[in-house]
């Protein structure tokens, strides 16, 4: 069996650890909720660039149908 490996993205005074996963600011824990955590992901893995609405929503929401209030939900 392969160990797992850890996945750190060094910002600033903040470190995100993947494989815990967790937000450090200073190596003190930086609360966030998960889907909090998993759009700052999303956001740092596609860093120089713009990610579309539906990349987000797939790497967000991969299992869930989300939709916009009045409007239709995105699969």
């Amino acid at each position: 069996m392969q160990a797992p490996i850890n996945q750190l993205y060094k910002f600033g005074q903040f470190c995100l650890d993947v494989s815990e996963p967790v937000l450090r600011r200073d190596g003190r824990v930086a609360p966030l909720s998960p889907k909090l955590f998993d759009t700052l992901l999303a956001l740092i893995e596609n860093r120089g660039r713009i990610p579309g609405k539906a990349e987000l929503m797939q790497a967000i929401w991969p299992d869930t149908r989300v939709g916009e209030p009045g409007g239709k939900a995105m699969t």
